[in-house]
């Protein structure tokens, strides 16, 4: 299994090669560029417009128009997180917006395609309700919705996960509730109907994960 996710790393990174994408050399831009990889076939060329949930840096809207070819990428985050980030980076991030977690600050219909990377299992179950309602006021009919996150199947990688990131907060400030990828399906109305979807089940890497594209109708 450790074989097959890396030759299925290799072959996104031919795949993105033979498209003509460039991507800086270092890791986090690489996978950036592979989520928006599967993003790619749910964008119609200079005329579909992404939002970002979760946006983490400023390399996303470049990786993502480059990857893409998008008319325009927006992106949202909670102002946590963002302290080591100087007024003139955010400033050149000028399609990101700061949010309180669940209250998109876009119009109605807004977008085409919204992405949720690696966020939902942050967000307390009140909170993600409210958040999956705003997504479906944001989003166009016929829009897509595309999901990846840790693939939890068994207890020794949800085990695995949840070490990993409280080496990144060995405080315990923060919030993590895994799910699997039929509990996140359930987030959203039945209206919503499943184009794809698959996975990386391998217990030797603890990137295991999943993709979900979901079709409002």
């Amino acid at each position: 299994m450790k074989q097959n996710a890396t030759r299925m790393s290799i072959m996104l990174d031919t795949m993105l090669e033979d498209d003509g994408v460039t991507l800086k050399s270092y890791d986090s831009s690489k996978s950036l560029g592979k989520k928006f990889y599967i993003v790619k076939n749910y964008v119609k060329k200079n005329k579909s417009i992404i939002l970002d949930i979760g946006t983490e840096s400023e390399n996303t809207f470049e990786i993502a128009k480059n990857v893409t070819r998008c008319k325009k990428i927006y992106g949202v985050n909670i102002e946590e997180g963002f302290e080591h980030y100087s007024d003139s980076e955010l400033e050149n991030m000028k399609n990101f917006k700061f949010y309180n977690g669940y209250s998109i600050p876009f119009k109605d219909k807004m977008f085409d395609v919204i992405t949720i990377f690696y966020v939902l299992h942050h967000i307390k179950k009140p909170i993600l309700k409210k958040l999956i309602k705003d997504i479906d006021r944001v989003l166009k009919k016929d829009g897509y919705v595309v999901i990846v996150d840790h693939n939890v199947h068994t207890k020794e990688i949800k085990k695995i996960v949840e070490k990993e990131h409280k080496l990144f907060s060995p405080s315990g400030d923060y919030y993590m509730k895994l799910m699997t990828m039929d509990e996140i399906r359930e987030l959203f109305p039945d209206s919503y109907e499943i184009c794809e979807q698959s996975y990386n089940s391998s217990i030797y890497n603890y990137h295991a994960k999943f993709h979900m594209v979901l079709q409002k109708k």
